[in-house]
């Protein structure tokens, strides 16, 4: 990355440091400077700049990293451990922005009462049947068998 003009080493870390989410607060603090100082940096154009280009940087590595994330949530769903499967949907249901969930309890405890074949919203649900394909032939007869997934 070019480095523009009048960015000294101190401007690049509390301009980094914001860009990755820090609050102006934080910054001023991480790095010792003034949160005067810093609030006209932010405004100048080649810290706008700087600003852009870390934004790409770190668009590019998320990008780069997603396929590595969703693959280990999808690891640890499949996990024997049952604590680490709740992790992990959990995790996924919090990163999941498109999903708007609202209920009383967290996904972690639907999950542990629907493998541990607790109460759940007033009905006992059975998973492994749930988790049955009706009307697939595992082989047999052909005649409605069913085939656990």
């Amino acid at each position: 990355m070019k480095i523009p003009v009048g960015l000294t080493p101190k401007n690049r870390q509390a301009l980094r440091l914001y860009a990755t989410g820090m609050t102006r607060d934080e910054v001023v603090e991480a790095v010792g400077i003034k949160k005067g100082s810093f609030e006209i940096m932010v405004t100048q154009p080649w810290a706008q700049e700087y600003l852009r280009k870390v934004y790409e940087e770190l668009d590019q590595e998320f990008q780069y990293l997603y396929k590595e994330v969703i693959d280990t949530i999808r690891d640890g769903l499949g996990h024997p451990d049952h604590q680490i499967k709740l992790a992990a949907a959990s995790l996924w249901l919090r990163t999941n922005k498109q999903q708007k969930v609202s209920l009383e309890i967290t996904a972690e405890d639907v999950i542990a009462k629907l493998l541990n074949r607790e109460e759940v919203s007033g009905q006992i649900v059975d998973l492994p049947k749930l988790l049955t394909r009706e009307g697939e032939t595992t082989g047999g007869n052909g005649e409605g068998d069913t085939e656990t997934i």
